[in-house]
């Protein structure tokens, strides 16, 4: 993984739910990432923190696809 890829979660951590959408912004607190979440269903707009490595994982095509269809129906909205 590398600075501004796109992850998933892969479980639920803290408020965040599996399957929720990670950008990684910063890379530099050791194990702990500064991240952009985004959960289309369950926040209003993007949640910033820092979760550890550990708990991500790079998003397929599949879900880098999706994540933009999402992300344009929620800028129309907005």
């Amino acid at each position: 993984m590398e600075r501004f890829d796109l992850c998933i979660l892969k479980q639920n951590v803290l408020v965040y739910e599996e399957g929720t959408y990670a950008f990684i912004l910063d890379m530099d607190e050791g194990d702990d990432y500064h991240l952009e979440l985004w959960n289309f269903e369950k926040l209003d707009g993007a949640d910033i923190n820092y979760l550890n490595k550990v708990y991500l994982r790079l998003a397929t095509k599949e879900e880098i696809e999706e994540y933009q269809i999402k992300f344009k129906e929620y800028c129309n909205r907005s």
